[in-house]
């Protein structure tokens, strides 16, 4: 008797290799909250990147507050992506004139003036949400 392999068949080969046991997919879990349900869908909220992100999955992808990256991948998207959709940029030299207008020009009269500072900011971000009153969906 020799030592040597015994060739098998190529078919033979390859039916030992699809009756090996395959590997389990591993399933990356996000956790989510729930934030509301209709039929046999529910709107999930997670955090993504530092943003948060919301979503529609059918209900029975929820398992213990938890949905897998796929599932909310391929999910209906709830809401609008801020960071995508506001193009505009908030104008520091208005907050600044508004600023200088009212008398602030330093901590102690931002603290004492705090009415004052409030409507400084408020004027100068009130095109900012005018803009955001104008998106469309």
């Amino acid at each position: 008797m020799t030592d040597e392999p015994t060739e098998q068949p190529e078919q033979e080969l390859e039916a030992q290799e699809s009756e090996r046991p395959k590997r389990a997919k591993r399933v990356k879990l996000i956790d989510v909250r729930r934030v509301k349900r209709s039929g046999a869908a529910t709107c999930v909220q997670w955090e993504q990147g530092g943003l948060s992100r919301r979503a529609w999955v059918p209900t029975e992808e929820v398992r213990d507050n938890q949905v897998s990256a796929e599932s909310l991948e391929a999910g209906v998207p709830e809401g609008f992506r801020w960071e995508e959709r506001v193009t505009f940029a908030f104008d520091v030299a208005a907050l600044a004139r508004g600023l200088y207008r009212r008398g602030i020009f330093t901590h102690q009269d931002v603290v004492a003036n705090k009415p004052g500072c409030m409507a400084a900011i408020h004027e100068a971000v009130s095109p900012v949400f005018r803009e955001l009153l104008s998106i469309e969906e």
